[in-house]
């Protein structure tokens, strides 16, 4: 528990630190708070499209027949899963770099939202695929 709190906390302690880095240096950069956030969603999201091996939860017989077929066990749910991560991949792409154009010409932004929510969103979703992952 205490390792996934400070996995899915690591990108704030990153960003409070860049943050003091950037007042100590008397650098106003803070636009691209929120292209980092969105780029930490997709740090969160990439190694979930790998499947989990399960091969321990299989007979030997049924790993005999896999090996022979150069196949591999995965489940529907996880399949599933993988596939929606990597829809949301492309998302988060996208809010990245809507986040970058924000940030550098904030008169583009359509609802005059700050790009910080767009990429808290992206974070967030990133966290639940996570732990969803998890769960299967």
């Amino acid at each position: 528990m205490v390792n996934r709190v400070l996995i899915y906390t690591f990108p704030f302690f990153l960003l409070v630190m860049e943050w003091l880095l950037r007042v100590s240096m008397q650098i106003d950069s803070r636009e691209f708070v929120g292209p980092t956030i969105a780029a930490a969603a997709l740090g969160l999201l990439l190694p979930l499209t790998a499947f989990k091996n399960r091969d321990d939860e299989l007979s030997a017989d049924t790993k005999a027949e896999l090996d022979a077929l150069k196949g591999e066990f995965v489940p529907r749910r996880e399949k599933r899963l993988v596939e929606i991560v990597w829809l949301s991949i492309i998302v988060c792409l996208a809010v990245w770099g809507c986040c970058l154009v924000f940030a550098c010409k904030p008169e583009h932004n359509p609802i005059n939202i700050s790009p910080v929510y767009y990429s808290l969103a992206s974070y967030f979703v990133a966290v639940i695929f996570s732990e969803i992952r998890e769960a299967l």
